[in-house]
C-alpha cells in the first residue's frame, strides 16, 4: 500500500514538472507569425532586425554567395534557417525561426526574375523581385509568377511578397497627381520605371483576388509620406494576401527608421498572421 502511494506521489510530481513545458508548447503554438520584408539589407540591418524580432524575414536586393552565407547572416538576428533563390538576377532570401521547406528556387522562364517559393509554419510564401527598369518585362515576369500560382493551385493560400518596382496599387489614387510622379497608370513604359505609378503588375495579381493588408492597417499618409521623383514612396515593397486568407491577418506595419540606404525609399514592411491558419 505504501509503495502504491509512493508511485502515485512520484507520478503526480512528474506531471507537475512536465506541466510548465506543456503549457509553454501550447503558448508557442498560439503565437502569431510576423513576416518582415526588407530591401537591400547590409551590415547595419541585422542589429535592427534583431530588435524587431520577426518570425520570418524576406530579403530582396541581398545576394549571398550561397545558402551558408545566408545562414551566417541570418544567425546575426537569431534566425537558424535560411533559403536562397537560384535566380541569376535579383536574388531573394528568406530566413526564419522555423524550418523552411524550399518548394521552388527559380521560375523556369526566360526573364529569370528573383523568385522563391517556400513553406514555413504551414504557410506558403512566394517572394518576387521584379525588374525595376522596364515596365514590359516587369509585367511579363508577373504573368509568369501568376501562371506558377495557378498551376500549383496556390491562389487562395499563398502570400506574395517582394519588390515589384512600382508603387502599390492601394496608394496610386492619392499619388496619381503628385508632383514628380513618374510613368503612367497605363503601364509604366518609361525606360527607368523605378517607383512609378505602374498599375499593370499589381492589377495582374489583383485579378487573382489578392489584397494589400497594409491598406487596412497603415494610414495612407504614412504609406505615401515623402513622395517625390527621387523618393517615390516610403512604401514600395509589397505584401499581397489572398482575399480568402485576409481573415487570418492580425496586423501590418511600415517601418520608417530602417538603418540601411535602400533603392527609392523602399522602407521595410511587415504582416502578422494568426497561427496555423491553413
Amino acid at each position: 500500500m505504501n509503495s502504491m502511494r509512493c508511485c502515485r506521489a512520484v507520478l503526480c510530481a512528474a506531471v507537475l514538472l512536465l506541466l510548465p513545458s506543456v503549457l509553454r508548447a501550447q503558448a508557442k503554438a498560439a503565437e502569431l507569425v510576423r513576416v518582415l520584408l526588407c530591401d537591400t539589407p547590409g551590415e547595419r540591418a541585422p542589429a535592427w532586425m534583431a530588435k524587431q524580432g520577426p518570425d520570418i524575414a524576406v530579403l530582396t536586393g541581398y545576394a549571398p554567395a550561397d545558402a551558408a552565407a545566408a545562414a551566417a547572416y541570418a544567425a546575426r538576428y537569431g534566425h537558424p534557417y535560411a533559403a536562397v533563390s537560384d535566380s541569376r538576377v535579383g536574388r531573394v532570401t528568406v530566413t526564419s525561426k522555423y524550418p523552411i521547406e524550399t518548394v521552388a528556387a527559380a521560375l523556369d522562364t526566360p526573364g529569370d526574375p528573383g523568385f522563391l517559393h517556400v513553406r514555413i509554419a504551414g504557410r506558403d510564401f512566394v517572394v518576387l523581385r521584379l525588374t525595376p527598369f522596364d515596365g514590359y518585362h516587369r509585367l511579363r515576369e508577373a504573368e509568369d509568377a501568376v501562371r506558377y500560382l495557378e498551376v500549383h493551385q496556390l491562389t487562395e493560400t499563398c502570400t506574395i511578397l517582394g519588390s515589384f518596382g512600382s508603387v502599390p496599387l492601394a496608394d496610386q489614387e492619392a499619388l496619381r497627381d503628385a508632383p514628380g510622379a513618374l510613368g503612367t497608370l497605363a503601364g509604366g513604359t518609361d525606360a527607368m520605371a523605378l517607383g512609378t505609378l505602374d498599375a499593370a503588375v499589381q492589377a495582374t495579381f489583383m485579378a487573382l483576388s489578392y489584397h494589400d493588408p497594409l491598406s487596412d492597417f497603415v494610414p495612407l499618409s504614412r504609406r505615401t509620406r515623402g513622395f517625390s521623383a527621387e523618393t517615390p514612396s516610403v512604401h514600395t515593397l509589397h505584401i499581397l494576401v489572398p482575399k480568402a486568407d485576409t481573415k487570418n491577418v492580425r496586423g501590418a506595419a511600415v517601418y520608417e527608421a530602417y538603418p540601411e540606404r535602400t533603392y527609392f525609399g523602399a522602407t521595410p514592411v511587415s504582416v502578422t498572421f494568426a497561427p496555423n491558419a491553413n
